[in-house]
């Protein structure tokens, strides 16, 4: 799709300013998470969805189980009275639970808020003090020592709720259990959420009801970073529209193949939704190797490459170091459907370098990239030195300590303005938002007259 772009406006001396808008002929979603994936499931209802490789059980979900299984979890939800602006803390972000929880909190209004399985306490607990959510989802393969750390601190917790006990919940059964068990039956498991309020309602909601009532600027999501202490809301605008972004920086497409290969667990800002949309969103499916709660990753390495052979992946999104474990593992090689790898998050210098001596085991014809949607810009790592792009849709300008626009080719800090900008923020600010809208990447860059961004 051809993608076109403004022109920056001279200053007074006749230069350009690092300013710059990237249009876009494709349309931006106008509706929420919970009606998308009803609508995808009507459109597309025997279309694969999702794969999930589980050791030797494989799961293939079509948009239509997808949207029951779902519902299922958004009724069990509604059930232990999870109500619209609710937040729900989440220790398992990044693997099909994670997946069906985005889905079904945004079918019942509940405010989705990830957290990385390998949070200490002490960020945890500064997590419940800032955001004060009311509940907690609570994945039983935690660490030991994280698990310790709970049973040691958890008196700390009553001031918010005094009957609040973490250890006596239903905790979330395996995988296999679940997709062993009859649909009816999923709803009743839903108790591995850990609740602050314990009395339940006599019956349950209807979800669907629920998500109809519910408007695009309805808050989605909350990535909470424990080092600043700042709380970063996303709209269900946000969390569709970086999807759409992303969709049309790579080409992706309805039949779009889609590995997600997260070693680490951790939970970036708005990576894992613009996963999931930029695949399950156009209509593409998404195989998900379920072994993410481990440091192992050999095994995980292993676990993606038979993904990669058995699913005929053709994109992988991935984090760098566990890039490194699978282009050294022999089964890569077998992977002749693979042709894009995406790397979520911003990269150091050195992580770019250890890329560009990747290429040759992986394909010289692989193209790889790097893109945090936080920031809104993808680069294109096969090249060194190659600029980035910014995301269609989006405005960004270049900034010196003063918050002054910089001239043309100028270092100075990226801000962004678009779908990436938080709808609102929790916490000290910390003027991550400008009068003008744009948010503060923190990205030290420079900006060529056609958009392109420099990493300085």
């Amino acid at each position: 799709m051809k993608v076109a772009a403004t022109a920056s406006k001279p200053t007074s001396n006749g230069g350009n300013v690092s300013r710059f808008k990237a249009t876009s002929n494709s349309k931006l979603e106008n509706t929420t998470v919970g009606i998308k994936i009803e609508d995808l499931a009507k459109k597309l209802p025997y279309k694969d969805a999702i794969r999930v490789n589980q050791k030797k059980l494989t799961i293939r979900w079509t948009f239509d189980e997808l949207l029951k299984h779902t519902d299922a979890n958004a009724n069990g939800l509604a059930h232990q009275r999870q109500k619209v602006g609710y937040k729900l803390l989440n220790f398992s972000p990044c693997d099909v639970e994670g997946l069906i929880t985005t889905f079904a909190t945004n079918r019942v209004g509940v405010v989705h808020v990830p957290l990385s399985f390998q949070t200490s306490y002490e960020d945890f607990s500064k997590a419940v003090d800032t955001l004060q959510p009311r509940s907690i989802m609570w994945n039983p393969l935690l660490s030991e020592k994280l698990v310790k750390d709970f049973r040691q601190n958890i008196p700390e917790l009553h001031g918010i709720h005094e009957d609040f006990d973490l250890f006596k919940c239903l905790r979330f059964p395996s995988l296999r259990e679940i997709f062993q068990t009859e649909l009816r039956n999923y709803a009743a498991m839903i108790p591995y959420y850990l609740l602050l309020e314990p009395k339940l309602p006599p019956s349950l909601q209807d979800a669907p009801k629920i998500a109809k009532k519910l408007t695009p600027e309805h808050p989605a999501q909350i990535y909470f970073d424990p080092k600043t202490g700042i709380g970063r809301v996303h709209n269900n605008l946000n969390v569709l529209n970086i999807g759409v972004g992303l969709s049309e920086s790579l080409n992706l497409t309805t039949q779009q193949r889609t590995c997600l290969g997260t070693g680490t667990a951790n939970v970036m800002e708005l990576g894992l939704p613009a996963i999931w949309w930029s695949t399950i969103g156009q209509g593409g499916f998404l195989s998900v190797p379920h072994n993410y709660h481990t440091t192992n990753y050999e095994r995980q390495a292993e676990r993606i490459c038979e993904s990669l052979m058995e699913d005929e992946i053709d994109t992988l999104f991935t984090d760098p170091l566990l890039l490194e474990h699978i282009a050294k593992h022999p089964l890569v090689s077998k992977a002749s459907h693979l042709k894009k790898v995406i790397i979520i998050g911003n990269l150091t210098s050195q992580q770019r370098s250890n890329v560009l001596d990747l290429v040759p085991r992986l394909g010289s014809k692989l193209q790889i990239y790097s893109v945090n949607p936080a920031t809104g810009v993808i680069f294109h790592e096969g090249e060194s030195g190659a600029p980035g792009k910014l995301l269609p849709h989006l405005e960004a300008k270049v900034v010196s300590e003063k918050n002054e626009v910089v001239p043309m080719s100028s270092v100075g800090t990226l801000k962004v303005k678009g779908y990436v900008t938080p709808s609102a923020i929790i916490g000290n600010n910390n003027n991550i938002i400008d009068s003008e809208g744009f948010s503060d990447t923190g990205l030290k860059v420079k900006m060529n007259s056609d958009g392109s961004i420099i990493r300085a």
